[in-house]
């Protein structure tokens, strides 16, 4: 019996399938435990590096963005003045009144007087707000805090409708903020017999600007 087995064993188609059955196993662990953790590793790598990628996009992208903002900054460092003048740190009365006579120069509208209010230190809360939209917080070497203030001029000036539309729109559009918060008209009809009928008002109207002065903290 073990004679006869260890014949066939000894057969040639015996030996070839033996060789063939030793091969696949070899391959087999050959490509379990080699290519199999090459395999992973190589995709592994791939995936990392479409990750980098990837990463390395979104940087460049905030890079660039950060260096448009820096230059959006530089140009409005560049601009800081036109804050300065639209709410100016100081009262700056004679300012104030100089902007009041080139709005009646510029419409050709009498300014007949014009008289400034006694300056509160109240904060005013209804235009507080809208201010700091406009002005950016300052620092100082003293560590002050930028207060809005208001300073108000009662004015008196001779005009038709048309001049003193001309003149508030003149006033509104230069760069330091007013607005008006009373007026009144008084109609004065004149005739002539060369002329027309014209209308002529005399306008007393208040006038309010702001500015900012330094509170310590």
């Amino acid at each position: 019996m073990k004679d006869e087995l260890i014949k066939k064993i000894q057969n040639k188609s015996v030996k070839d399938y033996t060789y063939a059955i030793m091969f696949l196993l070899v391959a087999s662990f050959f490509a379990f435990w080699v290519i199999r953790p090459v395999l992973s590793i190589a995709i592994s790598i791939r995936r990392q590096g479409e990750d980098l990628h990837r990463i390395n996009a979104t940087y460049e992208k905030n890079i660039t963005r950060v260096l448009e903002l820096q230059s959006q900054i530089e140009d409005i460092r560049a601009k800081r003045y036109l804050l300065d003048e639209t709410v100016p740190e100081g009262v700056n009365l004679s300012g104030f009144i100089q902007d009041i006579q080139r709005a009646g120069h510029d419409s050709g509208v009498k300014v007949t007087s014009v008289m400034i209010d006694p300056i509160s230190l109240k904060v005013d809360p209804s235009m507080k707000s809208k201010v700091r939209k406009v002005v950016a917080k300052k620092d100082t070497d003293n560590q002050a805090l930028s207060k809005v203030q208001t300073v108000g001029a009662r004015i008196k000036v001779e005009a038709t409708y048309e001049g003193f539309q001309a003149f508030l729109l003149a006033l509104l559009n230069q760069r330091r903020i007013k607005q008006i918060t009373g007026l009144k008209m008084t109609v004065e009809n004149k005739t002539s017999r060369t002329e027309p009928k014209v209308i002529d008002l005399t306008i007393q109207a208040i006038i309010e600007t702001y500015y900012l002065t330094a509170q310590k903290l």
